[in-house]
């Protein structure tokens, strides 16, 4: 048998073989089947809703927890009243509630529950102005914006020499403990009482709302009775002497609740007996954030001492058609979902309710604040910018639309009585 030599291939045969190799493989590879692969899935940093949180610090429990309880109703409802608009942008609303029971170390140490919280874009609280005495440099220092709705001490907002805002972050959205002397005066004013008795303590802020009293009333006789400082007791003789020296029309009680009650026994006893209502009028005024609650109590437990007695202070249960001013242009036009409220209005829920609105008003409309970002401070910031635009405050940083209410006891429960709208 004869063997034929291997043959050798040119290069170029070669290389046109390897070519046609590779082209096989190729095509028997696209020919092969594959098994489809897992469907993509969104991360869940593109699908989960944007969490923000508002916060309401006030008196949810102790004497004035009705109000504090109000404000967090207001609050929470207001939020399920826009919740379908929040959901169609992708935000989630929480409301977180502190409760400060109206003493200002409590708020200090609730305010610091928010400083390392970066969900939380405002605060809507307190209700007295010591709370928010020892929460406002708190909650400035991290940028948190702050709205008040009974804190009405002037300090608040005007402090120095000259006056300036103290903290850019704060604002009072009710009215100041003043406004309440210059509603006084007024009201006096338009009944034609022109003879007035007026008694505060001698301490700074119920002296300044007897004499804001005197400038809204005008030309009149007024008699002041004060003891001779400041935290010294009011004698009750000094104040039925002056009532009987001027014949007076009304009386504007500006004291502690336990010296009102002891002036108030005086004057009932000076009465003629079973004369009911009080004359002159009779007229107890509470400060800022103040001592409804202890009113309240006093009144349920007195009803015949306090029988057609004015209770005024700071606050309000419903707003009047001219208080549009106080809503934001940018605020929802759509009309909120109808919602059950159980827990009883407070005397600061309308001005909860605006304060809210516009908040939440801000999350739907503002762009900045649904951005997916850690910076807490700049979406702060932008809830701030939101915030002053929203509340047309004046250089002090006071909101210029403030509302007075004046409750009467009657059979023991405060009843609205009349709602005034003041500019400043």
């Amino acid at each position: 048998m004869r063997h034929l030599p291997p043959q050798r291939l040119s290069r170029g045969r070669a290389g046109t073989l390897l070519v046609a190799t590779a082209m096989a493989l190729t095509l028997s590879a696209c020919t092969s089947v594959v098994a489809p692969g897992p469907l993509a899935v969104p991360t869940p940093s593109t699908t989960a809703p944007l969490k923000r949180t508002i916060a309401v610090l006030g008196p949810l429990t102790g004497p004035n927890a009705a109000d504090g309880r109000g404000m967090l109703a207001a609050v929470e409802a207001t939020v399920a009243s826009y919740s379908a608009q929040l959901a169609a942008r992708g935000v989630e609303v929480t409301v977180l509630p502190l409760d400060d029971r109206a003493e200002g170390s409590i708020g200090q140490q609730q305010a610091t529950r928010l400083v390392d919280d970066p969900l939380v874009l405002a605060v809507i609280g307190g209700t007295d102005s010591d709370v928010d005495e020892g929460v406002q440099p708190i909650v400035n220092a991290v940028g948190l914006p702050m709205i008040s709705v009974g804190g009405g001490r002037a300090s608040l907002t005007q402090r120095g020499r000259p006056l300036r805002q103290p903290f850019a972050t704060y604002w009072q959205a009710g009215a100041g403990d003043r406004d309440v002397g210059t509603a006084l005066g007024q009201q006096w004013r338009s009944e034609t009482r022109r003879r007035v008795v007026l008694v505060d303590d001698a301490t700074t802020v119920r002296s300044q709302q007897a004499q804001a009293t005197v400038r809204g009333l005008g030309p009149a006789t007024v008699a002041r009775v004060r003891p001779g400082a400041a935290g010294l007791a009011i004698d009750p003789t000094l104040v039925t002497a002056a009532v009987r020296r001027t014949n007076a029309q009304a009386v504007g009680l500006f004291l502690p609740v336990k010296d009102a009650v002891r002036v108030l026994t005086a004057l009932r006893s000076a009465q003629p007996a079973k004369k009911i209502p009080l004359s002159p009028q009779i007229v107890v005024v509470a400060d800022s954030g103040g001592p409804m609650g202890t009113i309240r109590d006093d009144i349920k437990a007195n009803p015949l001492l306090w029988e057609s007695v004015t209770v005024m202070g700071i606050g309000e249960t419903q707003l009047d058609s001219n208080a549009s001013r106080s809503v934001p242009a940018r605020t929802p036009s759509l009309t909120p979902s109808p919602t059950n409220d159980t827990q009883p209005p407070g005397q600061f829920d309308a001005t909860t309710r605006r304060i809210a609105q516009i908040i939440v008003g801000s999350l739907i409309t503002t762009p900045q604040l649904r951005q997916r970002s850690d910076d807490a401070q700049a979406l702060r910031l932008a809830m701030t910018t939101q915030l002053r635009r929203a509340l047309d405050t004046d250089s002090f940083g006071r909101a210029r639309v403030r509302f007075v209410l004046s409750q009467v006891a009657v059979s023991g429960v405060l009843q609205p009585r009349s709602l005034r709208r003041l500019a400043s």
